[in-house]
């Protein structure tokens, strides 16, 4: 999931005029939470700085959830500026 999800923030940056290397990502997964019905869903924290101005953003990723999506409005909002 989480290659797949690099993919399409490679092609937003590609998409907005910017380059992959104006920005780091680093995964770390989340210890499982319990889950009434015995499913421990696959959660992982993902980190994004932007070297040039070390302004860094943290999203939690998985299944149901679209970090590149709030990355991405970030991003338009000035957040790594």
């Amino acid at each position: 999931m989480f290659e797949r999800e690099l993919r399409q923030f490679a092609g937003l940056l590609q998409q907005l005029g910017r380059r992959e290397d104006e920005f780091t990502t680093t995964q770390t997964f989340l210890p499982p939470e319990d889950a009434a019905d015995g499913m421990f869903p696959l959660r992982y924290e993902v980190s994004v700085t932007a070297p040039a101005t070390g302004k860094t953003a943290v999203y939690v990723g998985g299944i149901g959830l679209d970090w590149v999506g709030e990355f991405e409005e970030d991003l338009r909002g000035g957040r790594f500026s």
